[in-house]
């Protein structure tokens, strides 16, 4: 998990500084995305069509000379991913922090606890919420917008670390999903119209990693690896280099195959009594 976080921020500091295609260290080669399918060049593919300019002019010599930059088109330079992860985590966190901290319900006591509960994979539960929610309406979300802030409350109360964080009940994750929510759309479509420009694959792509990021043991939150890490392992763009996929399966297979050898000599059963964890349903590779 380490060498995939390493990775995607690799990816971000590359694209930031607009050499997202150049290969990654020898020692980290991996799957780079095919010329013309980044959202990068679908961007200053779809620039180039819109444009009323020809993309370039034939001299004497017979020679395409290019013309009509994207600056003198007077197209917005679309923020770089890690301006776009910042913007999302910054609404989405410390932006909505206070007003969250000043909602919670009952004494110092249970709000302490609420606190350190929420700190329990309780941000992580929150961005994995809103990558279903993508998932499933894409972007046109103002004509879905009770039934997504209820997926997200679902997905939060119904997380596979939900057990222990009885503070989190319906009231309170309802209040932060519902300033989450407007935190959002206020990101990506209001408060900075640039983003408003992101696909449903690059919101996702933003959110997904932030869920990595922020997750305090991604290899042990079930709905982080199959939401997150999944998709950004598989992912055509080449987040994660061959490495770390390695890895990740190599760790997986070990892992699987040493509940499968204590299952076989004790028994299900005896093995359940022992707290052993149970066989995932997807392999984060």
């Amino acid at each position: 998990m380490d060498l995939m976080r390493l990775d995607s921020a690799d990816w971000l500091a590359r694209n930031a500084a607009g050499s997202v295609h150049s290969p990654l260290p020898s020692q980290r080669q991996g799957t780079e995305s095919a010329p013309g399918n980044s959202p990068e060049d679908r961007r200053l593919n779809v620039e180039a069509s819109d444009s009323s300019e020809p993309l370039g002019a034939t001299g004497a010599s017979g020679l395409e000379t290019p013309i009509a930059s994207a600056a003198s088109v007077d197209v917005p330079d679309r923020p770089d991913a890690v301006d776009q992860v910042n913007a999302f985590a910054k609404a989405m966190t410390e932006d909505i922090w206070q007003e969250i901290v000043e909602g919670l319900p009952g004494s110092p006591e249970e709000i302490r606890k609420i606190r350190l509960q929420l700190a329990d994979h309780g941000w992580c539960d929150l961005f994995i919420g809103f990558v279903l929610v993508l998932e499933k309406f894409g972007k046109v979300l103002d004509t879905v917008p009770d039934k997504a802030k209820r997926l997200i409350v679902e997905t939060i109360r119904g997380s596979s670390k939900q057990e222990k964080r009885t503070q989190l009940t319906e009231e309170v994750v309802g209040m932060i999903v519902d300033k989450a929510w407007n935190a959002f759309k206020t990101a990506a479509f209001a408060h900075s119209p640039l983003l408003g420009l992101l696909a449903s694959d690059e919101l996702l792509r933003n959110l997904r990693m932030l869920a990595v990021f922020i997750c305090p043991a991604p290899e042990k939150h079930e709905e982080v690896r199959k939401h997150a890490v999944d998709p950004l392992v598989k992912d055509t763009c080449g987040y994660v280099s061959a490495e770390a996929k390695e890895w990740l399966g190599k760790q997986f297979d070990q892992w699987v195959a040493g509940v499968e050898r204590h299952v076989e000599r004790d028994g299900a059963g005896e093995a359940g009594r022992a707290g052993e964890p149970p066989i995932a349903h997807s392999s984060p590779a």
